[in-house]
């Protein structure tokens, strides 16, 4: 059940996401890197501790109602993959997921909870070529996030020792994860689709003057 408390908590982790996505879209150095389509090794693994960041953050901050601690720590894993490419997701979500297993809390969902983690950013590495550039719709995005909470169902069934402790994990969290973590992921990633759109325009007006 969502009661007030656990909402507030919630709309604050959320808010705070969002807040940060604005201000990373402005950033020069950070829009330049995010917009390069050839990065070395090394920048893409500095990109990715800003991501790896927003994980670990999202994690702490997390609501522990009952077996699950809410959070909303899929939107930075799968923003890492879908803004930064293949080897930003890796890193951001393998350190990310490292970070989950060591910290979370019951321990019996610590491999199951790191596990999605790391399956969060390379779902958005996946998917980083048709994101990119802003050419994604809404639709897509929230059909992936629902997919990604659906996954984070089914490795809780899978790797929690208890089926027990799993099902009452799904039951409390299912539904207020998916719903704050489908929106935030949208709105998220919306504040760098703009940075995009600009891209394309300058890129047009160079080869309008040639």
């Amino acid at each position: 059940m969502l009661t007030g408390e656990l909402a507030d908590h919630l709309i604050i982790n959320l808010a705070a996401l969002i807040i940060i996505a604005n201000l990373l879209s402005h950033i020069h150095v950070f829009r330049k890197t995010i917009l390069q389509e050839h990065r070395s090794v090394k920048q893409d693994f500095v990109l990715s501790l800003v991501f790896v960041a927003l994980i670990v953050g999202s994690t702490s901050l997390e609501v522990n109602m009952g077996l699950y601690g809410f959070n909303t720590r899929m939107i930075g894993a799968m923003s890492a993959g879908l803004l930064g490419g293949p080897l930003v997701g890796f890193f951001a979500s393998m350190l990310g997921g490292l970070y989950v297993l060591l910290t979370a809390s019951p321990a019996v969902l610590a491999h199951s909870e790191a596990f999605s983690t790391v399956c969060f950013g390379l779902l958005g590495a996946g998917f980083y070529p048709y994101f990119q550039r802003g050419k994604w719709k809404y639709r897509d995005l929230i059909l992936l996030a629902v997919f990604a909470e659906l996954f984070e169902i089914f490795s809780l069934l899978r790797l929690t020792v208890s089926m027990k402790v799993a099902i009452e994990a799904i039951i409390e969290m299912s539904i207020p994860m998916m719903l704050i973590n489908v929106v935030g992921l949208m709105v998220f990633i919306a504040n760098f689709n703009y940075v995009f759109i600009q891209q394309d325009a300058e890129t047009t007006r160079q080869l309008q003057r040639i």
